[in-house]
């Protein structure tokens, strides 16, 4: 195999790693509207598809976290990888966080769900907002791709729309697979 295929397949790999950031952003959707609301407390069906969400998100984090490394090692970061990068990002942190309180929101009453709503919206834009900024701006070394430059807010994030062994779950008293709780909480 000659050394330019070889150099080609290792910058498809962060590429694919990034994808894969989207695919769970994508499903991640999907599984949020497949939930039925209307109906308080949610059914076992909705928290599960709750859930599933929540995790495809942190599968994303994961995503995320390995592919502009994958990039910088391998030497094959692009202008290309980076764009597909904060969209994917946008995706499965802006767009599915937001959303996600939008549907647990969907109960309550119509001027909370404005409210919620408003809030989820200007999340949704400063992310996009802030992705845009960082593309702006960057640069190809390891200290300007960390987590806090990019998009800040992984705490709201991950207090909101985090599964967590044993947390109490306010959105049901019912049951969960073992050992997982879906844990809501409005911190925007």
């Amino acid at each position: 195999m000659s050394a330019m295929k070889i150099s080609r397949g290792i910058g498809v790999l962060p590429n694919l790693i990034t994808i894969g950031n989207g695919i769970c952003g994508f499903a991640a959707l999907v599984k949020l509207m497949k939930v039925h609301p209307g109906t308080e407390p949610f059914s076992d069906v909705d928290l599960h598809l709750f859930t599933g969400a929540a995790w495809l998100v942190m599968l994303g984090m994961l995503f995320d976290v390995f592919d502009g490394r994958v990039a910088r090692l391998s030497g094959a970061t692009s202008n290309i990888g980076a764009q597909l990068d904060s969209l994917c990002d946008l995706v499965t942190f802006g767009l599915v966080p937001a959303l996600m309180v939008v549907r647990l929101n969907v109960t309550q009453s119509p001027q909370w769900q404005y409210l919620v709503w408003f809030f989820c919206l200007a999340y949704f834009l400063g992310a996009m907002l802030r992705l845009a900024r960082f593309n702006d701006e960057n640069e190809h070394d390891e200290a300007a791709h960390l987590p806090v430059r990019r998009l800040p807010g992984a705490l709201p994030r991950s207090c909101c729309f985090s599964v967590t062994p044993r947390s109490v779950s306010s959105a049901s008293s019912r049951r969960l697979p073992p050992g997982c709780r879906l844990k809501r909480c409005v911190s925007l």
